[in-house]
């Protein structure tokens, strides 16, 4: 009988592992798409459209305007995104609101950045909540 409720146990830690193992995989995957569609109408200078398909957490944090400000002041400091690399993702899932938390290290013209994006993922694809940049060596340049 023990051996039995311990292959239970052990059979339902798996199972559980493999179920966190696949979130993280399909949070991955979607997070990256959400990132490239960022950074594509960044580097276009789609920052109204980047604002209006924003969450509505977004765009009570800031205003359309000093997240433009912000945009256009990244991109005069940084330059053009070029390309990036996901160092992390973080999938949450409280109360069935399943949140995206991803960074990147990320290479622009004039350098490199750290950003990190907090996405809602509860629609067909993730929505953006908040979008952060820092230096890799240096001071940090928040959205407002």
């Amino acid at each position: 009988m023990k051996k039995l409720i311990l292959l239970l146990v052990v059979a339902a830690l798996g199972l559980g592992g493999f179920k966190i193992y696949h979130a993280m995989q399909q949070g991955g995957i979607a997070g990256d798409a959400a990132v490239a569609e960022f950074h594509e109408m960044m580097n276009s200078a789609r920052d109204a459209e980047i604002y209006e398909k924003g969450s509505a957490a977004f765009r009570a944090g800031v205003t359309k305007e000093n997240f433009q400000k912000f945009l256009t002041r990244l991109r005069t400091d940084a330059g053009q995104f070029k390309h990036g690399t996901r160092q992390a993702v973080n999938v949450s899932n409280v109360n069935g609101n399943t949140t995206l938390v991803i960074g990147c290290d990320a290479t622009f013209e004039k350098g490199h950045l750290e950003e990190h994006f907090v996405f809602d993922d509860n629609a067909d694809k993730p929505v953006l909540i908040r979008y952060d940049v820092k230096k890799l060596m240096g001071s940090t340049a928040d959205a407002p």
